[in-house]
């Protein structure tokens, strides 16, 4: 009875010994998956275009900044708002790399958003002013 005890007892121990092996295989397999499945998010963000609805806050954030530069400037924004506004996403698009709000990446929301809220050009408001006069 004891033999038979200690032969059961050795038989657990190595379907542990062999369990414990394909738990660890296993989990190289989840980790090597799930590397796999963040890489394939990258690609996947990197290819997908903003929705709808994201090209429309942009625009809303085009909007929002010529109203902006117009009060900064003192323009009148039904006269120069949509030089603005034009240039504004003329710019946006260069750094961006498209033509078109549409194309650009749902990656680089955050960079063409954050771009709207800083743009300012000098050079532009004169020319504006300069055609007002």
């Amino acid at each position: 009875m004891a033999e038979s005890l200690e032969m059961i007892t050795r038989q657990q121990y190595e379907q542990l010994v062999q369990l414990g092996s394909m738990v660890q295989q296993f989990g190289s397999i989840i980790i090597a998956l799930d590397q796999r499945i963040a890489t394939l998010e990258k690609a996947l963000a990197q290819k997908t275009t903003l929705t709808h609805d994201q090209v429309k806050m942009l625009n809303a954030q085009i909007g929002a900044r010529a109203q902006e530069q117009c009060t900064k400037y003192g323009l009148d924004y039904k006269k120069a708002g949509s030089r603005i506004r034009s240039a504004i996403r003329k710019e946006t698009l260069r750094q961006c790399g498209v033509k078109d709000l549409h194309d650009v990446k749902s990656s680089y929301y955050d960079t063409a958003s954050g771009y709207i809220r800083s743009w300012a050009s000098y050079k532009v408001i004169m020319s504006i002013r300069s055609n007002e006069e």
